[in-house]
């Protein structure tokens, strides 16, 4: 999980993961083989399709339906028939829980069920990497939870590295395995734990309003 306050970078650094931007200087490696910033764009166009893609708006596009946004991936980049597409499609709307939505506009969706379509547009490729920009941004509590309880499931289930930014902050201390914490232009990383167990005053600073100072060892 990738937290830190607005502005500081969380949204950028998915997207230069992504092959989405480049960083002014620096350089960002990939299962520490891959590096990305030198990589032409042939190759970078065979790395995005191995990167999964949730957008904190969902990114579908308003004029074709939930089904039209999932199948476009394939036929873009695969050789597909259409019924495999559909096959795909369907499969992939059954494992993040989306029914009878085929024909239905991203606009005529609600605000979790949107978050599903996206999700299962990311996945329509089964990406390496799963990519979540605030997937839990603009939803109610109760929401937030099945969202979270959906992530976590498709984590497990397909063994898929995901990396997430959020304000969430019980989200992230439910879900992640490590978390990085932008802020002041660094990234401060431990695990949940070892960052409640920090005496770092930024990071209590930060985790104040959300974590109980009786958390922190």
């Amino acid at each position: 999980m990738i937290l830190g306050g607005s502005g500081s970078g969380k949204s950028t650094l998915l997207r230069m993961i992504g092959c989405l931007a480049k960083p002014d200087s620096g350089d960002i490696w990939i299962d520490g083989e891959t590096e990305l910033t030198c990589m032409p764009e042939s190759q970078a166009r065979r790395y995005r399709r191995n990167i999964g893609m949730m957008f904190q708006d969902g990114a579908l596009l308003d004029s074709m339906s939930v089904y039209e946004n999932t199948a476009l991936p394939l036929r873009e980049h695969t050789e597909s028939k259409e019924d495999e597409i559909r096959k795909k499609v369907e499969q992939v709307f059954e494992s993040v829980g989306l029914h009878e939505v085929n024909h239905l506009l991203p606009g005529e969706l609600s605000g979790g069920m949107l978050k599903r379509a996206a999700l299962a547009r990311a996945l329509i490729m089964e990406p390496a990497i799963l990519v979540c920009d605030e997937p839990f941004s603009g939803l109610d509590p109760r929401t937030v939870r099945l969202v979270e309880a959906l992530l976590m499931e498709v984590n497990h289930r397909l063994g898929i590295t995901m990396l997430i930014t959020s304000h969430e902050i019980p989200s992230t201390f439910r879900m992640a395995s490590n978390i990085v914490l932008l802020m002041e232009g660094k990234a401060l990383c431990g695990t949940p734990r070892e960052l409640l167990a920090s005496d770092d005053d930024r990071i209590r600073s930060f985790f104040a309003d959300s974590v109980p100072e009786s958390a922190f060892a």
